[in-house]
């Protein structure tokens, strides 16, 4: 008990906590994840999500590379200061007690533990069968062409980094391509809601030099 104490997710704080996200997942699907990327860029990176209809982002722990832990931690709360509540946010990759404590005393909204394997909606589907008590999120291979295919199939939300925040736009500072991309997705995922109809067709593949 002392333990989860010292956390900060002991039993009333945990069950306000988790349901507060959960309704944030369910109203909004899509989560945007960030790896790599610190100092002022995070926060640009953010509000050019929020201005593209995002409004969770992950920032993720590298595994690979311990010592930029603290700078994760970091980029987690620039990007609270920044949105100033408007965006709930999230730690990726978390696989130790330090780093929940780390990302929480960060700020953290929620800590995702164990990613998910990726999968075709239609295996999603299939496996929500026998397990329809069980909530999904699909992360890994997710984009605007087939997010709402995902959510059809019964995923909670999905997870979106590569395609969404690219390498190279964060290291050109194409903020604006961001923004974009990331309003092309919710149009998209809308789909996967009921009696959702996108504004516009934006949902094909988008090819950019």
């Amino acid at each position: 008990m002392k333990e989860r104490k010292r956390l900060g997710i002991y039993k009333e704080g945990e069950s306000k906590m988790r349901d507060q996200v959960i309704e944030q997942i369910l109203e909004h699907k899509i989560i945007a994840i960030v790896r790599g990327v610190e100092g002022e860029k995070v926060g640009k990176i953010a509000k050019a999500l929020y201005e593209g209809g995002i409004r969770l982002m992950e920032i993720t722990f590298n595994q690979r590379e311990p010592d930029s832990f603290v700078e994760t931690a970091e980029a987690i709360r620039a990007v609270k200061a920044e949105m100033e509540g408007r965006m709930t946010v999230g730690a990726g990759t978390v696989i130790s007690t330090a780093l929940v404590e780390l990302a929480h005393e960060a700020g953290a909204d929620f800590v995702k533990l164990f990613p998910c394997d990726q999968n075709t909606p239609a295996y999603l589907k299939a496996l929500r069968a026998p397990l329809s008590h069980i909530r999904f999120l699909a992360v890994g291979g997710v984009t605007a062409e087939n997010a709402a295919a995902f959510l059809r199939a019964g995923a909670l939300g999905v997870g979106i980094g590569g395609s969404l925040v690219r390498k190279e736009w964060v290291e050109t500072g194409a903020f604006e391509e961001i923004r974009r991309e990331a309003r092309r997705l919710t149009e998209c995922a809308g789909e996967g809601l009921s009696g959702y109809v996108p504004s516009h067709a934006l949902c094909g593949p988008v090819y950019r030099k």
